[in-house]
């Protein structure tokens, strides 16, 4: 039951320490980019913290570990968003509440794993405080975040604040390695997902059956204007539009900018070819922004509750991209 991803050792060990030195604060809010392990660095940790054996990790082996791994510990409590929804509700949280005033029916430690903890409403986030401020004996919260400043102050005050590191450009390119078979392909896909090499093994694997160069070709043509919008939406129909998609348009539309602005990096060059065809068409400087803002709507409308229809999110970006 060990870490999935090497860089997460250094927080782990940090929090190990602590548990074993009888230091360990009763909530701890690991704030960090997403996509970056957070969720395997709390779970990895709450095994530790029920697993009634010693060692760095859990055992594996014991009881506890057992019911870890089949899914059934009565004393490990995940508290995340319901399904369409993009909060975590007071219902749930006084759920979990009521669930923590017994003891814990293994003898050991109760754990709650919170997912996107930013996530709470503010009544949710009210209901939390108490069970923060005031512990049931042996209970840990393992609390996970992504934007601490959509956190109520009153919430973060009453954590002990870990800060999950990014990985850096070369661990994230020696992990991918064993994964891609070219360079190039890692350096892209690092790119698109803003330094995230979870996100980038989600482009490099790739289970769309549509290559990731499949869609720049398809996208940098449309701008050109040497495919019609009808057949590009056919060409990208199995492309995820919310992540393939609109992750490769904003990767070209940041290039571009960084080109006007006269401050590009060096990027692959299937990145390079699609800031191209965006720059011939010769906007100002503001509609290349307010292009990059309509994809980042179009992800938060994919991610709601609203369940909008993706082709037609996809034709109106297309043809915002196709005007000249």
């Amino acid at each position: 039951m060990n870490l999935s991803y090497p860089w997460l050792a250094p927080v782990y060990g940090a929090l190990y320490e602590r548990f074993q030195q009888g230091q360990l604060h009763h909530a701890l809010l690991l704030n960090g980019q997403a996509n970056i392990g957070k969720s395997n660095l709390a779970t990895t940790f709450a095994q530790r913290l029920l697993c009634s054996s010693e060692g760095l990790y859990a055992c594996g082996e014991c009881k506890s570990c057992k019911l870890l791994a089949s899914e059934t510990h009565p004393d490990l409590t995940l508290l995340t968003t319901e399904e369409k929804s993009r909060v975590i509700k007071i219902d749930q949280v006084r759920a979990v509440i009521e669930k923590l005033s017994g003891r814990a029916q293994q003898g050991g430690n109760k754990v709650v794993i919170v997912d996107r903890v930013d996530q709470l409403n503010i009544s949710a986030a009210n209901a939390l405080l108490k069970s923060l401020e005031e512990p049931t004996p042996r209970t840990y919260f393992l609390l996970l975040c992504n934007n601490l400043d959509r956190l109520l102050p009153t919430v973060v005050s009453r954590c002990h604040l870990h800060t999950v590191a990014t990985p850096t450009a070369q661990q994230s390119y020696d992990w991918l390695q064993g994964f891609a078979k070219q360079s190039e392909d890692i350096e892209t896909a690092l790119y698109i997902s803003r330094g995230s090499p979870i996100q980038a093994l989600h482009f490099i694997k790739n289970d769309n059956d549509i290559s990731l160069a499949t869609v720049f070709k398809a996208l940098t043509s449309c701008i050109l204007q040497e495919r019609t919008i009808t057949e590009t939406i056919k060409v990208l129909a199995k492309a995820d539009l919310a992540e393939e998609i609109v992750s490769v348009l904003h990767a070209g539309l940041r290039q571009a900018i960084s080109r006007r602005m006269q401050a590009a990096p060096v990027v692959p060059t299937l990145i390079d070819r699609l800031a191209d065809a965006l720059l011939e068409k010769q906007w100002s400087i503001e509609s290349y922004f307010k292009l990059l803002e309509a994809c980042e709507s179009a992800r938060r409308l994919v991610a709601s509750t609203a369940n909008p229809r993706h082709d037609l999110l996809l034709e109106d970006l297309l043809i915002r991209v196709s005007l000249r």
